[in-house]
């Protein structure tokens, strides 16, 4: 295994370079008026294989550089609000069109010891996911509240369907896609198994909870950083 990730990490330029030529070319046939409206329809299929493809590529690759140790993360005091609030903000148009309402309960000054980037890119994956798995004209809350002196907790509550007992079991492991198999709903499967390695590896921990037919929450626990404002 370690050395499959090894490997993998260092293949992220050989991988992706003949995927950005297909994609490359594929934009270039899709500006060609003569083209039929059959063949437009092909391209547009090759687009859009081309780029869930690099998704995957991309997830992949970054699962094996956590695995094999080549992760690299800046710890520093980050106002969880201003993160949450651009996510939000990346993520309202998807919800807006399912009808998907989205609720944001802030714990004002709450600073957390974290990678911002890596932050960013846990709460994107929680939120994007409580979009596509999520019922039309439902509702998504995300809040932020401390746990005690050390930690503080962010939650992502959907209306969804929910998750069994045995998917429960499987939903950080890496390609299980549950509720998605067999369905229209895109994605690679990998993005709360990376999610839950960097907040591990910044000293959090990651849970779920869910109510078949009612919907799941994800609780973020995170080192706080000093605030006058928490404390």
């Amino acid at each position: 295994n370690q050395a499959k990730s090894e490997f993998l990490s260092s293949m992220s330029h050989e991988l992706r370079t003949p995927m950005n030529a297909i994609l490359g070319f594929s934009q270039l046939m899709e500006y060609d008026e003569s083209l039929t409206d059959e063949n437009k329809e092909n391209v547009d299929e090759i687009l859009k294989a081309g780029y869930h493809l690099l998704d995957l590529i991309n997830e992949v690759l970054e699962l094996s550089k956590i695995e094999s140790g080549d992760m690299n993360l800046t710890l520093e005091p980050v106002e969880v609000s201003l993160v949450v609030e651009e996510c939000l903000n990346l993520i309202k148009f998807l919800a807006e069109k399912r009808s998907i309402q989205l609720n944001y309960t802030e714990l004002k000054g709450a600073v957390m010891l974290v990678d911002r980037t890596r932050l960013k890119q846990i709460i994107i994956n929680l939120l994007s996911n409580a979009v596509k798995y999520n019922r039309d004209q439902g509702s998504i809350s995300i809040s932020v509240n401390k746990i005690n002196e050390d930690l503080l907790r962010l939650t992502v509550t959907d209306t969804g369907k929910g998750l069994t007992e045995e998917q429960l079991t499987k939903i950080f492991q890496p390609f299980e896609r549950l509720n998605a198999k067999n369905s229209t709903i895109e994605g690679t499967g990998i993005g709360l198994t990376i999610s839950k390695q960097i907040i591990e590896a910044m000293n959090g921990n990651i849970s779920v909870t869910s109510t078949l037919g009612s919907g799941s929450s994800f609780c973020v626990d995170l080192p706080c950083s000093i605030s006058k404002e928490t404390s």
